[in-house]
Parts: structure tokens; sequence; C-alpha cells
């Protein structure tokens, strides 16, 4: 690897930990704006989880505490769209990586308020989100093998789908 390729992807990762970290301190803000005490903030394998009691929300400011960090990802390629491709680059990854509907993601999560709010379309999501689990994985499954994917998002994609098969057979 040479100095330009290295020093490329060392600044890729640091954009990526500064825009995760941004991305949950707007789920922070949101929660802080929506009156809700922040009882823990944990680092896990999966990213970070931020632990408050949102069941006194209505299904609304509920809903924009779940995309709040989505929110910020988005500001964050718009500011950066015209100038700064690697910001936007890694941003826009962020933002749809968060809006999928599987695990512990921001789209899982807008994806159960709303069968909570609406329980006779919770079938349907069910059946959405499997379906989509499993094309995910065939998806990556099939990159992994043909175009040589990192095996970095082999095993995030993995622990993802594997950790969505568990939550979905525990309700």
């Amino acid at each position: 690897m040479c100095i330009r390729d290295r020093l490329f992807f060392e600044k890729v990762i640091v954009i990526s930990v500064v825009s995760s970290l941004l991305h949950e301190c707007g789920h922070i803000a949101a929660m802080r704006a929506s009156g809700v005490t922040i009882k823990e903030i944990r680092f896990y394998g999966g990213g970070m989880k931020i632990i408050g009691d949102l069941s006194c929300l209505p299904f609304s400011k509920e809903l924009f505490v779940t995309f709040a960090g989505v929110l910020v990802n988005f500001c964050l390629c718009l500011l950066s769209y015209c100038f700064f491709k690697t910001i936007f680059s890694v941003n826009l990854a962020i933002l749809i990586f968060n809006l999928l509907p599987i695990g512990c993601l921001d789209g899982a999560r807008a994806l159960e308020l709303i069968s909570d709010k609406y329980p006779r379309i919770k079938p349907l999501l069910v059946t959405v989100k499997t379906i989509f689990c499993a094309l995910l994985l065939c998806l990556c499954f099939y990159s992994f093998m043909r175009l040589k994917i990192s095996i970095s998002v082999f095993v995030t994609v993995l622990f993802l789908t594997v950790g969505e098969i568990v939550y979905m057979r525990k309700k």
C-alpha cells in the first residue's frame, strides 16, 4: 500500500469515527430535547447504545429520537456534497446502513415503533424483515465469493443477520 492510499484510508477511518459519534450525539440531543433522562451510554461490538426511558414519549417524539442520528448524517451529507466527497460518502454510507431494517439499527427501531402503533401490519413487517435479512445475507455471501469484498463487511452482515434471527425468536 502506497503512502497516499494509507493516508486516504486513515482519513476515512477518522471521518467514520467522528461521523458515527455525531450520529449518536444526534440521538442524545433529541432525547434531551424531548425531556428524556439518559441513564447510561454503552459501547459494544455493534456501536453505541444509549439507554433512556422513551416509553413516556408520544409516538412522534419517539420516532424523532429514532431518526435523529440519521438526520445528522443527512445534514453532514448536504453540507459536504460539493467540496468534501469523502465526508459525503462516509456519511451517506452511515445513513443508509442505519436505515436497514435489521438488528439494533435505526431502521429496525422505526419499523418496531410503527408496528406497535399499527399492530395489524406487524406480520407484514416481520415478513419484510425476514426476506430482507435473507436477501442481504445471500448478496453478501455472493459478493464475498465472487467480488472479493472485505471479510469485515461479510462478518458485519452475518453479525446483524444472526442478531436479528435471535431477536425475532425471542419475540
